[in-house]
C-alpha cells in the first residue's frame, strides 16, 4: 500500500480511497446530516409557515405545514445523497415519478374517507407521513437495491476512482432506516381514525391497538432492513426473540391492564409508555446485534466473508469475485476489511 499524500492511499486494486485525518467519511456526514434534518425538517414548518401567505390550492395552515414539510424532507433527501447516487435516465425518471406521488397527495389534500373536522385533519396528516416513509423506503432501493435488488444494474456501476461515493451496505441501511419513523407517525394516526369511523367495539383501547400494531411494524421492518449485516448465531436469535416479546408486553399489554383494573384513563401514558420502550429495545438491537467484543473463531466461520459493495456472502467461493453483482476487489482488499469489521 503506497500513499499519494497525507489525505490519499492506494489499495491493493489500484482503487485511490480517501481519508480525513479523523477518519470520517463523506458517507458518514452525509448520515450526520440526515440526523439534522429530523430535528430541522419538523420544526421549520411551525416557524415559516404563518408567515406564507395562502395560495391555490393550498386552503388551511395544517396543509400548507404537511406542503413544507414533504417539500423538505424529498429535497433535503435528494440533495444529501445526489452524488452517491448514478444518475441513469431510468432511476431519475423514476424517482421524479416516486416524488410526485406524496406531493400529489398533499395538494389533493383529501381524506380517504370522512369521519368530521378534527378527525380529517388528522387523517391526512397521517397519510402524507406514511407516503413520505414510504417515499424514503422507495428511492433507497431505487438508487442502491435494497439488500440485493436491481443487482444487474449495480453489476454495472463502476467505483469511482477517489472512492468518496460508495454506498455501502451499512449505510444503505441506515438510509433506510430513516423511512421509520414518520411511516410509524402516519400509520398510528391512520389506524386511529379508522377505527372510529369503522365503529369499533373497543374504542377504549384505541390507542392501545394503534400502539400495538405500530409497535410490531416496527420490529417487523427493523430486523428485515438489518437482517442481513447481524451475524444470526442462536443467541442473537432466541435473545432477539424475547426483546421483542418483552416490548409487545410491557408497551401494550402493561398499559392495557392498567388501564382495565384501576378505570383511570392511560391513554396519554400508554403512548408514552409504547414510545419509551420501542426506543429502549432499538437501543437493545444496537449493542445486542453487534457486541463490543471480539467475536468467536465460530461465529467468524459462520458470518463469513461478504461482497464489499452488495453484502453476499462469499463462503465456499474460490476466487473473491461477487457472483451477485460483479464487484472482484484484491484477496488483501477483502481481507483487510474482514478483519476491521470482525475484530483481530
Amino acid at each position: 500500500m503506497t500513499g499519494t499524500s497525507p489525505a490519499t492511499e492506494t489499495t491493493a486494486d489500484g482503487v485511490r480511497s480517501t481519508r480525513s485525518l479523523g477518519g470520517a467519511t463523506p458517507l458518514a456526514g452525509r448520515l450526520l446530516l440526515c440526523l439534522a434534518m429530523f430535528f430541522l425538517v419538523p420544526a421549520l414548518p411551525l416557524l415559516v409557515c404563518p408567515f406564507i401567505p395562502f395560495f391555490p390550492p393550498v386552503r388551511d395552515g395544517l396543509q400548507l405545514s404537511n406542503l413544507v414539510f414533504t417539500a423538505l424532507t424529498i429535497g433535503a433527501g435528494l440533495w444529501i445523497w445526489r452524488r452517491f447516487v448514478r444518475w441513469t435516465l431510468g432511476r431519475a425518471a423514476t424517482t421524479a415519478i416516486t416524488v410526485l406521488v406524496p406531493l400529489a397527495q398533499v395538494l389533493w389534500w383529501q381524506p380517504i374517507f370522512d369521519v368530521g373536522c378534527i378527525s380529517d385533519d388528522i387523517l391526512r396528516t397521517g397519510q402524507n407521513l406514511s407516503l413520505v416513509g414510504l417515499w424514503v423506503w422507495v428511492v433507497v432501493w431505487l438508487w442502491w437495491g435494497l439488500d440485493r435488488g436491481w443487482a444487474a444494474l449495480q453489476a454495472r456501476r463502476p467505483l469511482d476512482r477517489d472512492g468518496r461515493r460508495i454506498m455501502t451496505p451499512v449505510g444503505l441501511s441506515l438510509a433506510a432506516s430513516m423511512g421509520l419513523p414518520p411511516f410509524l407517525c402516519g400509520i398510528w394516526m391512520v389506524l386511529l381514525i379508522f377505527q372510529e369511523k369503522a365503529g369499533c367495539p373497543f374504542m377504549q383501547y384505541s390507542l392501545q391497538i394503534c400502539n400495538w400494531v405500530c409497535t410490531t411494524i416496527a420490529i417487523v421492518v427493523w430486523i428485515l432492513i438489518w437482517r442481513r449485516r447481524v451475524i444470526w448465531t442462536r443467541r442473537v436469535r432466541i435473545g432477539t426473540i424475547l426483546s421483542s416479546s418483552l416490548l409487545l408486553f410491557v408497551a401494550v399489554l402493561v398499559p392495557l391492564c392498567c388501564a382495565f383494573l384501576s378505570g383511570y384513563s392511560w391513554e396519554g401514558r400508554s403512548v408514552g409508555i409504547s414510545s419509551v420502550m420501542l426506543g429502549l429495545w432499538l437501543m437493545f438491537t444496537a449493542f445486542f446485534w453487534w457486541p463490543a467484543r471480539t467475536t468467536s473463531a465460530e461465529e467468524r466461520i459462520q458470518a463469513g466473508i461478504r461482497c464489499l459493495r452488495c453484502g453476499y456472502s462469499l463462503r465456499g467461493l474460490t476466487a473473491t469475485r461477487c457472483p451477485e453483482c460483479g464487484f472482484e476487489p484484491a484477496m488483501e482488499v477483502l481481507y483487510a476489511a474482514w478483519v476491521t469489521e470482525q475484530g483481530p
